[in-house]
């Protein structure tokens, strides 16, 4: 999770202290060397896993984020200073390879949850720790699809209540630090604040409990 005090104000030093934290949470994820190598030598010459269906949109279990999940796991191993592949060019060649092949796909499904939530968090963190090895075009190919969960800070409403509010947030907040862009990147951590009051709609409870879509029970909520 990230870890790092809400604030009104988002200065240029401040995003290298998010990218930082952001990026040593995504490190300690990173898998061991034999799945990391097991993810590039599968990884076809065209940049996408045999076993991925690339024409899949389901609503749920959408087959097109395993590679998204493939390509993180790829790239916290490329970029953690302590895993045994860190900074290795045959890696690296295998991460923009399915990069690229993604990006040019431009993949959705059905559910706009994996389309505006799940897709920009995944390649946002992609992005983020492989940033200095990527062309300007890609990164700005990249966070164009980044960019899908953003909605404005006045829109409290919709998809972008409790849960749903923090998680676009996040996405965004990763997008502020790889564009560096301070403004962005406060609105997406007031937004978060906004979700730390009580309220009888979506989110904290009088009773302490957290409400997400309608009235129902939040229990668990994960950020990738």
């Amino acid at each position: 999770m990230l870890a790092i005090a809400t604030a009104a104000t988002v200065r240029g030093d401040d995003l290298d202290t998010v990218a930082t934290r952001i990026k040593t949470d995504l490190w300690s994820a990173a898998p061991g060397t034999s799945t990391v190598n097991g993810y590039l030598t599968s990884l076809g010459t065209n940049g996408r896993w045999s076993d991925v269906n690339y024409t899949d949109t389901s609503q749920t279990g959408w087959s097109q984020q395993t590679h998204l999940s493939r390509l993180l796991s790829m790239s916290e191993a490329y970029a953690n200073p302590a895993h045994a592949l860190y900074g290795s060019a045959t890696l690296l060649a295998g991460i923009v390879k399915g990069y690229d092949a993604f990006v040019s796909l431009n993949p959705q499904s059905t559910n706009w949850w994996y389309n505006e939530i799940n897709t920009p968090q995944l390649l946002g963190e992609t992005i983020l720790l492989v940033q200095s090895q990527l062309t300007a075009t890609q990164v700005t190919s990249g966070t164009a699809i980044v960019a899908r969960a953003y909605i404005p800070r006045s829109t409290n409403a919709g998809t972008n209540t409790g849960t749903n509010r923090m998680d676009r947030a996040y996405a965004t907040i990763i997008r502020g630090a790889i564009t560096r862009d301070a403004p962005l990147t406060s609105e997406a951590f007031l937004a978060i604040g906004d979700t730390l009051v009580k309220t009888t709609d979506e989110g904290i409870q009088p009773d302490g409990s957290f409400h997400q879509h309608g009235a129902q029970l939040q229990s668990l909520s994960l950020i990738h």
